[in-house]
């Protein structure tokens, strides 16, 4: 099950929206209230922003493992914060962190 999240406003923190909710995409990914098969969702996740004052592309952070089980992950999100974020956690494609989403397309020069 992909699980999308996206978010344009006033800065916030990849914590405050990914991994403080009561049904943040890190609970969902092991404690899934809609899934019919299966117990959790050991897929990859992927986190994007922007920082427009440092440059125009956005930052990407991409795993082919599980979100509860990457403490780096945790122990940056509360730092990264940005107007606008894109997040995704899904299943179903080949295992490698060049596959996991977001995507982003870099501007030709």
């Amino acid at each position: 099950m992909c699980r999308f999240l996206a978010y344009l406003g006033p800065d916030v923190s990849l914590e405050s929206l990914l991994l403080a909710p009561p049904w943040s995409l890190l609970r969902q990914s092991y404690e899934p209230r809609f899934m019919k098969r299966g117990r959790v969702n050991a897929d990859g996740f992927g986190a994007g922003w922007y920082d427009f004052d440092v440059r125009q592309e956005p930052a990407l952070y991409r795993r082919a493992t599980p979100i509860w089980s990457d403490g780096t992950f945790a122990s940056i999100a509360g730092l990264a914060h940005s107007g606008c974020h894109g997040s995704v956690a899904h299943r179903g494609v080949q295992h490698t962190s060049v596959r996991i989403r977001p995507l982003a397309v870099r501007p030709q020069r």
